[in-house]
């Protein structure tokens, strides 16, 4: 296809001005940029004033009609404002002024249409808070994570939730915003919740150190849940001593380890050997294990007694194993112990990882 050429984007004869408004706005649909947990300096008023649809209005005056006249178009809120990139510990008036003229913007173009929410910060935004809470009723997938100072600014959103259906919100008790709607996926940091009606559960964040609590709410999900922990590993033998056994019937069960600087192969084996150990989940059709930063080391005595306890070698369907160590004795054993298993992922352990590359350790993809 032959690009067209700015002199004729006018013309009545251009291709381009003969397309349905109706496409159009798919098409402009289709350029939001994804969105991004890791942001560079001076992009926090890009992103909030959603330039990618400045950018298309500035065209020509048909498109700036159409971007500004698609409500969908504007039903993204994200607000990154990070302390680290924005070299301040503090937001300045102006610019909190600036970002509350453009956010109030995109909610009054999004008109009555649901909103995705995503807001992270470390700096005080109670006013930012204050102004997505007045629209809750619009929410529909929300991330908030903001300075605890700000909690008290979603006050407004107590039982005015109707069309939410994922949120993920950390260091307050949600219990006290009054939820009565139906769950369907609910990332959380540390929120008390209704369990009985969900069927996906993430921890974003559970430290290693209170293990037992976020260990001990698996009793109260729902049979055939889905359960994703990540979890920072920071004291490995004093929180290995302490962790308590728990019981679940959930089906699919994931795991990320962070694990320490001090970590060793040693200290990595006890780590996941204590939580196969802590773990009984007879309904479990599918394990996932990730070694974040430093990789897992596999420990198969460990797993032959979880694979024994719970029987699923007759249940467990699927076994995904990312950065893990392991060598081909333990695997081939593994897979000894599970004649049900249907799908085997195992990724190798990153070149640059220099602590996955003991001698006699291999990984298989």
């Amino acid at each position: 296809m032959r690009p067209i050429s700015p002199n004729r984007m006018g013309a009545l004869s251009c291709p381009a001005h003969r397309i349905p408004v109706e496409l159009f706005e798919e098409i402009f649909a289709l350029c939001h940029p994804s969105l991004l947990r890791h942001w560079t300096m001076g992009m926090h008023l890009d992103r909030v004033a959603q330039g990618h649809l400045l950018d298309l209005a500035h065209v020509r005056s048909a498109w700036n009609r159409i971007v500004k006249g698609t409500p969908s178009l504007w039903c993204t809120i994200e607000l990154p404002l990070m302390s680290d990139l924005l070299g301040a510990e503090s937001m300045p008036p102006t610019a909190m002024g600036t970002i509350m003229h453009l956010l109030r913007l995109s909610l009054d173009r999004s008109r009555n249409y649901l909103l995705d929410i995503h807001i992270y910060t470390d700096m005080w935004a109670g006013p930012v808070i204050d102004l997505v809470a007045q629209h809750s009723r619009r929410w529909r997938h929300t991330d908030i994570y903001i300075n605890e100072s700000a909690f008290r600014f979603l006050s407004p959103v107590r039982g005015a939730l109707p069309e939410l259906q994922s949120l993920s919100i950390d260091e307050v008790q949600l219990e006290d915003l009054a939820f009565e709607i139906e769950f369907t996926h609910l990332p959380f940091g540390t929120p008390r919740i209704p369990w009985e009606q969900l069927q996906t559960i993430v921890y974003g964040k559970a430290e290693s150190s209170r293990l037992n609590s976020a260990f001990a709410s698996l009793s109260r999900c729902p049979p055939g849940s889905e359960v994703v922990f990540n979890i920072v590993w920071f004291d490995h033998e004093a929180d290995i001593e302490d962790l308590a056994p728990v019981g679940a019937s959930i089906s699919d069960f994931a795991f990320t380890m962070v694990l320490g600087d001090n970590t060793n192969p040693g200290l990595s084996r006890l780590s996941l050997g204590a939580l196969l150990t802590a773990l009984t989940l007879p309904s479990l059709q599918r394990l996932s294990l990730t070694g974040r930063i430093y990789p897992l080391f596999w420990t198969h005595p460990h797993f032959d007694v979880f694979a024994s306890r719970l029987c699923c070698g007759s249940t467990l369907l699927g076994l995904d194993l990312h950065s893990t160590v392991i060598t081909e004795e333990q695997l081939v054993a593994t897979l000894s112990a599970l004649p049900a298993l249907k799908s085997l992922c195992v990724q190798d352990v990153p070149a640059g990882n220099t602590r996955g590359r003991m001698s006699g350790q291999r990984t298989y993809s």
